[in-house]
Parts: structure tokens; C-alpha cells; sequence
């Protein structure tokens, strides 16, 4: 006996593409040296390290640069690095949290993103019949059920 909507099945996350791995070397490294096969494994571990490393980085950063504001006699040009540096890393982290975040990722460019299949998915799930009422009015709720009431309508109103 089948319901309809009883068939879910879960998958797996899918796959996103970083784009901050198009301008990085080590990533193309990676992906030149990596068999095809792997070379999805790969980039998502080491994206998930570059994000926990790129973490690290502001937060080191954003430390020094507090120590260099405040000591005694400020060093203008170490001041200017940690600031580029800063600028540089905040950049990667918006990127990586502007691309995460759904809605821009067809504005993006993206056509074929989770989140538009998610959003497919979901008007499927609400275009879907669970349940109808046959010509009696008695509810119909198995799918085969249903077809046979479609089907009985159909022709009635054609016949």
C-alpha cells in the first residue's frame, strides 16, 4: 500500500562550489593533483580547513592590530599591513557567507543552485496529492485510489 508523499527519500548535501577557490593556487593544486573521483572529497575538506584557518587569521590579526593601536608608539606601517591583511581576510569570509546565503546565490549567477531545487522541490511537495474526495465524497487517500478517481472524473465529464 502506497501513500503519496510516502516515498521521501533522503540524500545527501549537496555539493557547493566555492568560488573563492578559482582565484586560490593551492586549490588548483589540489584539484590538478587529485584523481576526478576524489577531487569533491578534497576540495571540501580543505575548504573546511581554509575556513577554520581564515578564522583563526582575523582573529590573530584583529589582536596584533589592537596591541600596534595601542602601544606607546604606534608603527604606522605595520598598522597599514595588518589592515590590508584584515581587509583581505574579511573579503574571503563575506564571499564564503555572501555565497551561503540562498537567495544570492541566482542573483549570483548560479543557476543551478540547491537552492533552487530546494525551492522546486518544495512547490512539488505542495503541488502533490495526498488525499482527495471521489464523486460520494469520501475521502481517497491511496495513489492508485486517487488516479481511479481522475480517472472516473475525466470521463464522466467528457462521455
Amino acid at each position: 500500500m502506497t501513500y503519496c508523499g510516502m516515498q521521501e527519500v533522503k540524500q545527501k548535501r549537496p555539493f557547493r562550489y566555492d568560488r573563492r577557490l578559482n582565484v586560490n593556487a593551492e586549490a588548483r593544486k589540489i584539484i590538478e593533483e587529485v584523481k576526478i573521483s576524489r577531487c569533491r572529497r578534497e576540495i571540501i575538506k580543505w575548504a573546511r580547513e581554509q575556513k577554520e584557518i581564515n578564522a583563526r587569521v582575523i582573529l590573530h590579526k584583529q589582536s596584533e592590530l589592537e596591541k600596534e593601536l595601542t602601544a606607546k608608539i604606534p608603527d604606522i606601517v605595520k598598522i597599514t599591513a595588518l589592515t590590508e591583511d584584515l581587509v583581505e581576510a574579511y573579503k574571503a569570509e563575506e564571499l564564503f557567507w555572501r555565497q551561503r546565503s540562498r537567495i544570492l546565490w541566482l542573483q549570483g549567477g548560479d543557476k543551478n543552485s540547491a537552492y533552487f531545487h530546494a525551492v522546486t522541490k518544495g512547490r512539488k511537495a505542495i503541488n502533490r496529492l495526498s488525499t482527495i474526495e471521489n464523486a460520494e465524497g469520501v475521502p481517497v487517500y491511496e495513489e492508485e485510489e486517487i488516479a481511479r478517481v481522475f480517472a472516473e472524473f475525466y470521463k464522466k465529464l467528457f462521455t
